[in-house]
This record gives C-alpha cells, sequence and structure tokens, in this order.
C-alpha cells in the first residue's frame, strides 16, 4: 500500500492530487430521515444544546458518515452558534430560525 492511500481523499484533493473521483463529504445531512437524528432531537429538543454540547454536536456530525462513509464529514454548528461566547445573547426558535 503507498503513502498516497493512507492519506484520506479529501485531503489529497485539498492538495491538488489528480484523483479519479471528487471526494464526497457530508454538511449535517444528518436529519428528519435518520432514526438516530430523531431520538436525539428528543433527548435534546433545543437546537442549542445539540449545535453547542460538543459529544452531541460530533454525534450528530458523525450520524451521516456512520451511514454512508463519506470522504469528510462537516462539524454540525451553525453560523450563529459563536454569538455567545462574544457576550450576545441569541436563541434558535423552533420553526422559526
Amino acid at each position: 500500500m503507498s503513502a498516497e492511500s493512507n492519506t484520506p481523499y479529501l485531503l489529497r484533493a485539498a492538495r491538488g492530487e489528480v484523483l479519479d473521483r471528487p471526494p464526497v463529504w457530508m454538511m449535517r445531512q444528518a436529519g428528519r430521515y435518520m432514526k438516530a437524528y430523531r431520538d436525539l432531537r428528543e433527548k435534546y429538543p433545543s437546537f442549542r444544546e445539540r449545535s453547542e454540547i460538543p459529544e452531541v454536536a460530533i454525534e450528530v456530525s458523525l450520524q451521516p458518515w456512520k451511514a454512508f462513509q463519506p470522504d469528510g464529514v462537516i462539524l454540525f454548528s451553525d453560523i450563529v452558534t459563536p454569538l455567545p461566547g462574544l457576550g450576545i445573547e441569541m436563541d434558535i426558535a423552533e420553526g422559526k430560525g
């Protein structure tokens, strides 16, 4: 096995290597169609809980990877997640955003 084959496909593409196919990754594709996500959502009904508790965000991020084995996964989060850390209070209202 060559060193290239041990390097993740997504990283090889990012380095500009010529590959036989484009890499595939998932951007928060866990959702209502996944029973594991629905179960987790019952336990953590708040979007903020799902995105701000590290273990929960990791689990949500890995659910589509476990199901589909893409070349990469993007961490479950939201663009407003850092705001409370900056002293800006906010909430994400269910059904409104």
